[in-house]
């Protein structure tokens, strides 16, 4: 069984029973053309985050701008009925990045952040924030889990 690369994407629309979803994030497109180097009529997955997986054909790249997938294969996996939430304090950033991967593989709903007075700001900044959801879109990517 070939790998199916994943990426965050969105429904598009709907033509004669048939869906149509679209990745259109930047970053999400440079790693499709730059980083694997795929072309049309690859088999791929795309997810909303919110717990919806399709796989399907892509059968329109358009100008490097939007890629449109056809529906094979829908996928919906329903939230578990426990939450596992972990509460830290705020780590410096390349602890927390070692950690945000596996509290994701592990089944993390939600991770929270605590500060103290004498806690560095750069811990908590909005730089650091935005690496570390990059770290967590990468990592349910990684382990097929399609809640973020």
């Amino acid at each position: 069984m070939k790998h199916e690369f994943s990426f965050l994407g969105q429904f598009s629309y709907n033509d004669k029973g048939r869906d149509y979803w679209e990745v259109t994030d930047q970053k999400e497109l440079h790693h499709f053309y730059k980083v694997l180097r795929l072309s049309s009529d690859e088999k791929i997955c795309v997810f909303d985050g919110c717990g919806t997986k399709i796989s399907g054909n892509v059968i329109s790249l358009s100008n490097k701008k939007k890629i449109l997938v056809e529906v094979e294969v829908k996928d919906y996996c329903a939230p578990s009925q426990n939450s596992l939430i972990i509460c830290l304090g705020a780590l410096k950033p390349s602890t927390m990045e070692e950690l945000l991967p596996f509290l994701c593989e592990l089944g993390c709903d939600e991770i929270h952040v605590f500060t103290q007075n004498s806690t560095a700001k750069f811990r908590t900044s909005e730089k650091a924030l935005d690496r570390f959801k990059k770290i967590i879109l990468s990592s349910c990517k990684q382990c097929k889990r399609f809640y973020i």
